[in-house]
């Protein structure tokens, strides 16, 4: 049981259609080459560098895999960095983390941002590096379909902003008011202002954070990857998961052209020339 009085999340019926996906500005600040060096008394550790949340197709930590890590530890050790993800993932996490019985240690290795800095605030302990940081923001959403459609996903989005308040502000002890402002802008936090503001508790020994050369290799195209998949979900919100990967794959092989057109709406214009424009802001 977390050492800390704080309150679980309630679990939350999305709308038919409801997809997860990950701001692109986040993915700009994370760097996925950076790891813990983790010490011998770290007891079980578990390791979040993706996105929350994910699929058969893209990757990413999901609750189920939390869920099999907990079973049967003592003291956990929980490394960070993440773009965020699924709230609803994070939502879980968190709370498996706050009902699990032994000690919880957070450490943010690079960025703890949106639904990884739910899954933060679970921990007994939150370490953070000294150029880490930590990014928190209202419950977001993209949205297809007519005027009830979108009063349903905005009334669900204010239960979510309200479970948000709730959860900084019993960890941070900020007032609610105050983190609905630094919601509202979108706030991100240096390792010093989490300490000072309650998000954190003290920097990371000097040491602790690592660069793997070989994901720093890839660490580029793990980033336009997800990027390009942002962008897709928010240009062309009516393509499935299925779509946007083979529209992805068949742009890799030089033929965007290919794919999608069958399935796609008649007024959703060219795709291919879309999508090269679109990537020309990636």
């Amino acid at each position: 049981m977390s050492l800390r009085k704080l309150p679980l999340i309630q679990n939350f019926e999305l709308p038919d259609g409801f997809e997860p996906g990950i701001r692109p500005g986040n993915l700009e600040k994370w760097k996925p080459e950076l790891e813990m060096t983790n010490a011998a008394d770290a007891g079980t550790v578990i390791e979040i560098y993706d996105m929350i949340g994910g699929d058969m197709f893209f990757g990413g930590v999901t609750s189920r895999q939390i869920a099999s890590q907990l079973r049967g530890a003592d003291a956990v050790t929980v490394n960070i960095n993440s773009p965020g993800g699924s709230f609803l993932e994070g939502n879980a996490i968190y709370n498996m983390l706050m009902q699990h019985p032994g000690k919880v240690t957070a450490k943010v290795v690079g960025g703890a941002a949106s639904a990884a800095s739910i899954v933060l605030m679970a921990a007994d302990e939150i370490q953070i590096a000294s150029s880490g940081f930590i990014m928190i923001h209202n419950g977001q959403a993209g949205v297809e379909g007519d005027r009830h459609d979108m009063i349903e996903v905005a009334t669900l989005l204010e239960k979510v902003d309200e479970a948000l308040c709730g959860i900084y502000s019993a960890r941070t002890g900020m007032g609610k008011r105050e983190v609905a402002k630094c919601l509202d802008a979108e706030t991100t936090f240096s390792a010093k202002e989490a300490i000072d503001k309650g998000f954190a508790d003290k920097i990371l020994e000097p040491g602790a954070v690592a660069t793997n050369a070989k994901i720093k290799n890839e660490a580029q195209s793990v980033r336009v990857d997800r990027m390009m998949e942002a962008a897709l979900q928010r240009t062309f919100p009516g393509l499935s998961r299925t779509d946007r990967l083979d529209l992805k794959n068949a742009y890799r092989e030089g033929k965007p052209g290919a794919v999608i057109a069958p399935t796609r709406d008649a007024g959703m214009g060219d795709i291919a020339a879309d999508l090269r424009r679109m990537l020309e802001t990636i």
